[in-house]
């Protein structure tokens, strides 16, 4: 494949900028940063909070901050741990996200296994903020 082609309405060369399958643009490699993997345990309803809160803190992490600091704010008062009888354990889950962001969604965890509705509320809210986009 060659870096330029003739267009064929002006007669000119024109430079081909090379393009993955979707149509972005390729990244030299060493500029190709993937987003690390975490793996967290949450039950099903937590999950669906957690999962949708990542997407949001992906986009908007000034958002997302500041939604967890006000759903943390009532946590921190009353902390109390969600019982578990013994020998039960959350699914395992994996979230992939940069360290900035995990920082947000491990505050996020610790909301949502301590108030699932109140986790849900908040992300529902950040969404619909959101939703237009």
């Amino acid at each position: 494949m060659t870096d330029e082609i003739k267009d064929a309405k002006n007669e000119e060369t024109v430079e081909r900028i090379p393009h993955h399958s979707a149509g972005r643009k390729k990244i030299d490699p060493s500029q190709s940063k993937a987003r690390p993997s975490h793996m967290l345990r949450a039950w099903p309803d937590e999950w669906d909070s957690i999962k949708r809160f990542v997407g949001v803190a992906k986009k908007h992490p000034e958002a997302a901050e500041t939604a967890v600091i006000f759903l943390e704010a009532p946590i921190k008062e009353n902390e109390e741990k969600v019982k578990v009888p013994h020998g039960v354990t959350r699914p395992l889950h994996m979230v992939t996200a940069y360290g900035s962001e995990w920082e947000l969604v491990k505050r996020f965890v610790k909301v949502a296994k301590t108030d699932a509705g109140a986790a849900a509320k908040g992300v529902a809210l950040l969404e619909s903020q959101f939703s237009g986009e």
